[in-house]
């Protein structure tokens, strides 16, 4: 009973202490809960601010500036106060709580994003008036490059803001208890509005340090305009039939005289010799005409091709090529207008490709189609570098280079180097993945291109070990309508010469070129209109193609059948397979449709299709599109 007795008594002497600890820890509690309360007012605070973000993204659309810079305003106090509440005396203490020390500073770095993006946008606010809307940026072919500075440096601000938020986003952790899913799904809801712009400014940022040095601020820089031709198509797009010399000094920007290919010939042939460059093997020896120089699907090797033969040609040196077709000069103009040319009257986005391409038989003399093909220059020089808009001139011309209507190379290793990784300098994909390329180059000197119809089938059988057995079939219709030109009732003058070949005849002759993955290993032989035949399989670049040459009359096609392995078409990563495929477009007037069908191994399934997929049984997907840019697919298959 003693013990007892004690023990009670230990016990009851002990209350008072237990009693003091418990209110201690009642009142850091309520401490605690009083702190935290302020922080409850974070998350209205953030979403107001990204409310207001995103109204004023909308009134820039609308290009009303003002409205743009009151919701920034307004975003900005926003994300001030909520940065308060989280950064505060509260936030401090409660960032020693386990738990909800975790929460805190997941909090702050999302908080911290906000802050950075709302500092983009005042920064927005402020250049674009310059960037859309000035016209003082290039006044008569000038490019002020004092205000041009301004606007790189207020951009290469804009950047470290975009760098600061994604280090924010990357730091958010998300492994508090009860909230942890709440918080990476805010994250990951900022992360899709800021990856694609930090993503699309890595890429761009180069580029914009560039800038100056391709104006020739640091020293003359001259480059070839080639103007290319979708109605006689070569493997990098359009024929070059119209060339014009272009100088940048110190932001000057002068033009010379237009040359078309008849003014090349002088009365000759026009075929003269140029140092190959290494590694082409669509240079074939001997004498070339200029229009030949360009047979590559690589710019960097057609770039360099064009620029030596200029210089044989006219003993001029140049650094570097710009390249631009009648579509993509067509998607100017519906963003700045038609224009006047001369010998044409309007050329407009609706009719510039089918006047300049397509109405060859509207002209009975080369003199007339040579004017038609100078007309073209001035619209260009006009439509790029007067009238403002350079940021949105810019974005046309970036999504048209993805459909491989525009592309730029440079002599400058680091000028090329910038503008490749912006995907504006021309050439094919590089993945080691599935791949899809076909081209055409025409044979016949013919302009039956612009009516081209083409069809890529993909019947695509994946392995579980990441290789794929592919079927390709490729249709190419020549849809021109039939056409006897009434000042030579479709008789050459010369007997000898064949009908079906030079300016004006419909037929079609082309080379069909199928550009293969790397690695790709054909199986047995391939047919072409049915007939057997054994591809001859060559490597430009890495990148392994064969061709097939066909001459199609008006209203005929031809249909290329091939089979192949792909060793690495998807990669694996345990009871995961990823297929890769990247798919290259050629710029023809009618865009070209591609049907792929993926079939997975047994046991696998997709969960989620990527966008343009659409599952048709338990194991296969289809995508069915036509090309008008060069896209990239990834397709995560699970097993089950």
């Amino acid at each position: 009973m003693a013990r007892e007795t004690t023990s009670s008594g230990a016990r009851r002497r002990r209350w008072p202490w237990v009693l003091l600890g418990l209110g201690v820890l009642v009142f850091v509690l309520v401490g605690l809960a009083l702190l935290a309360r302020p922080m409850m007012d974070v998350k209205p605070e953030a979403d107001a601010a990204r409310d207001e973000l995103g109204m004023a993204q909308d009134a820039l659309e609308a290009e009303d500036l003002d409205a743009a810079k009151v919701h920034v305003a307004a975003a900005r106090a926003h994300v001030d106060e909520a940065s308060t509440l989280v950064n505060g005396f509260g936030g401090d203490v409660w960032r020693w709580v386990p738990v909800g020390g975790g929460a805190i500073q997941d909090v702050r770095h999302l908080v911290g994003a906000l802050d950075q993006a709302t500092a983009i946008a005042e920064i927005g606010t402020e250049v674009y008036p310059e960037l859309m809307q000035s016209d003082s940026l290039v006044q008569d072919a000038q490019v002020d490059l004092d205000q041009l500075d301004g606007i790189l440096t207020s951009l290469n601000q804009a950047g470290l803001h975009l760098h600061a938020a994604v280090d924010d986003l990357e730091a958010v952790e998300g492994d508090t208890p009860f909230i942890g899913d709440k918080v990476l799904e805010a994250r990951d809801q900022a992360w899709d509005k800021i990856e694609p712009i930090s993503t699309t400014y890595d890429e761009a940022e180069p580029v914009l340090d560039a800038l100056p040095d391709v104006l020739g601020a640091e020293g003359d820089r001259n480059y070839i305009v080639a103007i290319m031709n979708p109605a006689e198509l070569r493997y990098s797009g359009g024929a070059t039939l119209t060339l014009v010399p272009m100088t940048m000094s110190d932001g000057k920007i002068e033009f010379g005289d237009t040359v078309t290919n008849e003014d090349i010939a002088a009365g000759g042939d026009g075929k003269i010799k140029w140092p190959k460059v290494k590694g082409n093997p669509f240079h074939t020896p001997g004498k070339r005409v200029v229009m030949s120089a360009t047979f590559s699907p690589y710019w960097s090797q057609s770039g360099e091709e064009l620029l030596r033969a200029w210089e044989a040609r006219f003993g001029q040196k140049a650094d570097g090529v710009i390249t631009v077709d009648l579509q993509a000069l067509a998607r100017l103009m519906d963003l700045t207008g038609p224009v006047e040319a001369e010998g044409v009257g309007e050329l407009n986005s609706g009719n510039l490709v089918k006047v300049l391409a397509g109405s060859y038989d509207f002209y009975d003399s080369e003199d007339e189609r040579r004017a038609i093909n100078a007309a073209v220059v001035p619209a260009f020089r006009e439509k790029l570098f007067q009238g403002g808009q350079f940021a949105e001139k810019f974005k046309v011309l970036a999504q048209a280079a993805k459909g491989r209507h525009f592309a730029m190379y440079f002599r400058d290793p680091r000028l090329q180097e910038a503008f490749l990784k912006r995907g504006l300098a021309g050439d094919l994909s590089d993945t080691d993945h599935d791949y899809l390329g076909v081209f055409t180059q025409n044979l016949n000197s013919s302009k039956s291109d612009y009516w081209q119809n083409r069809s890529v089938t993909s019947d695509v059988q994946l392995a579980a070990d990441g290789s794929a057995e592919v079927t390709l079939t490729t249709t190419v219709q020549n849809t021109s309508p039939t056409f006897t030109p009434p000042w030579t009732d479709n008789q050459p003058e010369d007997p000898a010469k064949d009908p079906r070949w030079g300016y004006y005849t419909r037929w079609a002759g082309n080379a069909i070129a199928v550009f293969l993955p790397k690695g790709a290993e054909v199986q047995g032989q391939a047919t072409i209109r049915g007939l057997p035949f054994k591809p001859i399989v060559r490597s430009v670049l890495d990148r392994p193609y064969f061709y097939r040459k066909v001459l199609l009359e008006p209203g005929g096609q031809a249909v290329v059948t091939v089979k192949y392995r792909v060793p690495n078409a998807a990669t694996v990563d345990g009871d995961t397979l990823t297929y890769h495929l990247d798919i290259d477009p050629q710029a023809t007037v009618n865009p070209e449709k591609v049907d792929v069908t993926l079939h997975l191994p047994d046991g696998y399934s997709v969960a989620a299709p990527p966008a343009g997929w659409t599952p048709t049984d338990a194991q296969t997907l289809q995508l069915q599109t036509f090309l008008d840019d060069s896209p990239r697919f990834e397709v995560v298959a699970s097993k089950q």
